[in-house]
């Protein structure tokens, strides 16, 4: 018997099989970038599917149960690159904070964010996350953070918080309906919930082995764009999105831009775009990019909801 493959978003059968991918290749490319095996992810799964949920345009990956663990998450948070502790919706926030506000942070990563909010603001939070050798490196400097995750925090707490947010996480939930109705649960009314995640409508999709499979499991689960944050107001009437922005074109942003542009132009051949790199015959087209580099959507897209 065919197992019914149900939207996360909408629990429902209306959905549709946009793409599949080989697991023997993301397995051999996190081996040969990284380092590093994730075979045992993928233990008895040949293939990974992309569906949309076609009632809300959100993308997601199945089987559910290939998510990372633990494990994967402080594997991967060795690498330097992994934690940016500039990010730029983190800055876009702490302008908009008002003065004592009450944070929950769900999926604090290293903790740049909780910082700059104790050294920067008169704001109180509190943070969640379940890489537990980050948890440890917090706990020992101080900061207020439990490593439980957001389902058990939801069911044992009576807090309700001023604004919930979580940045550069729902798109690693495959269970993102429960995930948004506890952030909604921790909310005070006319409180706020902010989200930060890759933004799919933009050049996320690249074609370099590393900047792809982040964009897979066991990364990435969903794939979120603006049409499906949208219709999140639809799901939970309780919210109203009042605010949406996207990332500025900036720094290496643009080289990664610039490179999927030619990479395209030329036909998706790998080979002619090394040559094109290499000879350094993009900088026209670079320097074209960098003129309209305001009108590009960036590679983040953050979005702030109201309840209600």
């Amino acid at each position: 018997m065919k197992e019914r493959i149900l939207s996360p978003l909408t629990h429902s059968e209306n959905v549709c099989l946009i793409g599949e991918i080989p697991a023997k290749q993301i397995i051999e490319i996190y081996q040969s970038d990284q380092g590093m095996d994730v075979s045992p992810v993928f233990s008895g799964i040949e293939t990974i599917q992309l569906y949309r949920c076609n009632a809300t345009g959100f993308e997601f990956f199945w089987p559910f149960h290939i998510a990372g663990d633990d494990l994967y998450y402080q594997e991967l948070a060795k690498r330097s690159w992994y934690y940016d502790p500039n990010r730029w919706e983190h800055r876009e926030v702490i302008k908009e904070l008002k003065k004592s506000e009450h944070i929950l942070e769900v999926g604090c990563g290293n903790g740049d964010f909780l910082k700059k909010i104790i050294a920067e603001t008169s704001c109180v939070i509190e943070a969640l996350e379940l890489n537990s050798n980050s948890v440890k490196k917090l706990l020992s400097e101080g900061l207020q953070v439990s490593e439980m995750t957001l389902e058990n925090y939801a069911s044992q707490s009576s807090k309700q918080f001023d604004i919930v947010c979580s940045f550069q996480v729902l798109e690693h939930v495959s269970t993102p309906y429960e995930f948004l109705k506890d952030q909604i649960k921790l909310l005070k009314s006319g409180g706020k919930l902010i989200i930060g995640v890759p933004n799919n409508d933009s050049y996320i999709g690249s074609n370099k082995h590393v900047s792809r499979i982040l964009n897979e499991p066991p990364h990435h689960m969903g794939r979120w764009k603006l049409n499906s944050l949208s219709a999140l107001e639809k799901i939970f009437p309780e919210l109203k999105l009042i605010d949406v922005k996207y990332e500025p074109m900036i720094g290496e942003n643009i080289d990664v831009y610039t490179w999927n542009v030619t990479h395209r132009l030329l036909f998706k051949n790998a080979f002619l775009t090394k040559v094109v790199w290499k000879l350094r015959l993009y900088k026209p087209l670079e320097w074209i990019i960098h003129l309209f580099k305001n009108k590009i959507k960036g590679q983040t897209i953050l979005v702030t909801y109201l309840k209600q």
